[in-house]
């Protein structure tokens, strides 16, 4: 999966999904692996040592001595919460403490001007809000599929007010997003082919500085979805099932497995149900309507045609037996 940015010398960064530890390697494995590629981001950056939670500052192109934006990049481990059993990972309390230690040392050492975005996997409880509302963007396709504990990450970011915007993954159905609160609560877009989800494609986003004429810096955030077809998807309200509203998270990991199947392939199994029942009903509306048309009207030509191949053959038969007795 890295070889492209190895290939291109692009550095990279990434945070883990909850399957990411199916393979042969477990999450710490693949953390510790990636630190041997050069241009991987997470062994140069400050975080929690050997796991997926770090920041990576951009510094303004105007003066490197100033941050311009910082990415947060937070894990959310496969399973469990704050000791909850059988619910998806959560931003736990370790990750909390430190995001909120090293967002008080960034905004003493670089101000407050900084513009801030988080990356995790799986979305904070928040999401359901964009969920339920009519005013969002994008598709929305499947319920959040959220940790049944609220860990307080949101609200911690809006209390220390630097972080602008979240991107999570997880429900691979959606690539909705919307404002809640004053932040923006984004999907990115399902790009594997190794599991459920329709079209796939990837979010891009620019981050754009520019320096007014008082001096002071403006950074700016425009994101979108690009298919792998190349078609650019637009920021249109489109739930593309209407459903009932969601008031909480899923209770354990097999409701909320079976309710994603469901949900979202329940449709596309119905159309293929549909079909099939249409294409048997059409052979038995042929068999039964003209299937006696069709015999009637080969039947005649061919029994004149045997009787023909038969008179014939009693003609042949005749002509050698009538030549046999000549001789």
């Amino acid at each position: 999966m890295t070889d492209p940015f190895i290939e291109a010398k692009v550095p990279y960064a990434y945070t883990l999904g909850n399957h990411d530890g199916d393979g042969d390697l477990n999450g710490d494995q693949i953390v510790k692996l990636d630190q041997t590629n050069p241009y991987s981001l997470q062994n140069k950056m400050e975080g929690i040592p050997d796991t997926p939670t770090y920041y990576i500052p951009i510094f303004s192109q105007h003066n490197n001595q100033e941050l311009a934006a910082n990415i947060w990049i937070l894990d959310t481990p496969r399973r469990d919460c704050m000791g909850t059993k059988e619910t998806y990972g959560c931003i736990e309390k370790p990750v909390l403490d430190w995001y909120n230690e090293e967002s008080a040392n960034l905004k003493a050492k670089y101000g407050e001007n900084v513009h801030h975005i988080a990356f995790f996997h799986v979305p904070v409880y928040e999401y359901i809000h964009i969920f339920n509302s009519d005013d969002f963007y994008g598709e929305s396709d499947e319920k959040v599929c959220c940790p049944t504990v609220n860990t307080g990450f949101f609200d911690l970011a809006k209390k220390n007010g630097d972080i602008s915007a979240m991107f999570v993954g997880h429900d691979h159905t959606n690539n909705f997003g919307g404002f809640h609160e004053g932040i923006e609560l984004v999907y990115g877009q399902n790009s594997g082919h190794g599991s459920y989800g329709g079209v796939r494609g990837a979010r891009v986003i620019k981050l754009k500085e520019t320096i007014g004429e008082d001096g002071k810096r403006t950074v700016t955030r425009e994101h979108y979805v690009i298919y792998e077809d190349g078609s650019i998807g637009s920021r249109v309200h489109n739930r593309i099932t209407k459903r009932k509203t969601q008031d909480q998270c899923y209770r354990n990991l097999g409701e909320a497995d079976i309710s994603r199947v469901i949900e979202t392939n329940f449709f596309e199994y119905l159309k293929y149900f549909v079909e099939f029942v249409l294409a048997v009903l059409l052979l038995l509306i042929i068999k039964k309507f003209w299937g006696s048309n069709i015999k009637n009207f080969v039947s005649p030509k061919f029994s004149r045609y045997n009787k023909m191949d038969k008179s014939i053959e009693a003609e042949s038969e005749a002509e050698i037996e009538g030549s046999a007795v000549n001789e």
